[in-house]
């Protein structure tokens, strides 16, 4: 079995599994921050993408075909390249809120879902340090998504220092 090294983030072995630790309650942590950084990187993802069509007139790639997402991007492009520097700071930080508040409010009615003590449970499912099949729950009814997003983006995110800042001063 090969070890991943100890700063390697994801830990990977040299197929590119994820090599599980033998404790429980590490397997558990590392679920937890594999599914927190998809979050994050979704989130970063889709946070750059609006930041690119508010900032920049005219996209990094022609596009190969025109259809109905060039003309979206257009349109969008277009628009914003009318807004003067603080509007779209402004448009940038509203982004950044409502990408946020959307992200907490489905992680929390995960947490919350149903009732009657109904839930959603979220396993990753690999390969133990054995080769065996091992199932790592990342939901808990005692630490909950939506109280962790925060941290995960702290430790995962590109935008996390804009998720925290006051909106900007236009005066």
């Amino acid at each position: 079995m090969s070890h991943p090294q100890p700063s390697q983030w994801p830990p990977l072995d040299s197929a590119g599994r994820i090599v599980w630790p033998n404790d429980e309650a590490e397997r558990v942590q590392l679920a937890r921050r594999l599914f927190g950084e998809a979050i994050v990187g979704t989130t970063d993802y889709w946070i750059d993408h609006a930041s690119d069509l508010i900032t920049n007139p005219e996209p990094p790639r022609p596009y190969l075909h025109e259809n109905s997402a060039s003309e979206q991007d257009k349109v969008y492009r277009k628009c914003f390249a009318t807004l003067s520097n603080n509007n779209k700071q402004v448009i940038s930080h509203f982004i950044y809120k409502i990408v946020d508040g959307v992200v907490v409010s489905l992680l929390s009615r995960l947490d919350q879902f149903g009732c009657a003590g109904d839930r959603v449970e979220i396993s990753l499912i690999g390969k133990g340090p054995d080769g065996e099949q091992v199932e790592v729950p990342v939901t808990a009814v005692e630490e909950e998504m939506h109280q962790q997003y925060h941290s995960w983006q702290e430790e995962f995110g590109k935008h996390s220092e804009n998720l925290t800042t006051d909106l900007p001063n236009l005066s």
